[in-house]
């Protein structure tokens, strides 16, 4: 199953490229699987960890998700994925942070490792190449994906069990703040 997910995420997101630097959006997706794979969860959750991403950036649906690897991973999905038709972004994250926390503890594990992959990437970025470079390949909503890292944080810290990955999601968000203070 995980070389069947690892597969269909190669094809999904290849071209794509992650904003905060500009690594191949792949090693995202990668990147969140081994933190699931780390943590001792489930190929399903694994999968989902791999697929995460796939139905907003790309053209496979949830339907061929829930064919290819059965209704366990695509709930999962369907949880990781933001509603399409919301915008501002503000507006989209909010409701879609209250969706993961509905779907249950292992969902709550994927935005987790999903969150850190992405504060990390984020964070190691503006090491190496400074705020204003990883700014202008952000755009304007960089602040706004801070303030969502934030609110996640918030919101699963008020778990029991708090979902793994939080600690380690708060040191990162911690440096990168004294980062950002630094530059």
């Amino acid at each position: 199953m995980l070389v069947r997910a690892h597969l269909l995420a190669a094809r999904a997101h290849a071209g794509q490229r992650q904003d905060a630097d500009g690594s191949p959006y792949l090693e995202h997706a990668l990147g969140v699987a081994a933190l699931l794979r780390d943590a001792g969860y489930s190929d399903d959750v694994i999968a989902a960890g791999l697929l995460h991403d796939v139905v907003e950036r790309s053209q496979i649906t949830l339907f061929e998700i829930c064919m290819r690897f059965g209704a366990r991973v695509a709930t999962l999905v369907r949880a990781m994925t933001e509603p399409a038709s919301v915008e501002p972004f503000a507006a989209r994250k909010a409701p879609h942070r209250a969706q993961v926390m509905r779907a249950g503890e292992e969902a709550e594990a994927i935005f987790a490792a999903d969150k850190l992959a992405n504060v990390t990437a984020m964070r190691t970025a503006i090491e190496r190449d400074g705020e204003e470079a990883v700014r202008e390949r952000v755009g304007p909503r960089f602040d706004q994906k801070v303030a969502h890292y934030e609110a996640t944080l918030e919101l699963l810290a008020e778990r029991h069990p708090a979902p793994p990955f939080l600690e380690s999601l708060g040191d990162e968000l911690r440096l990168l703040r004294r980062e950002r203070v630094s530059v």
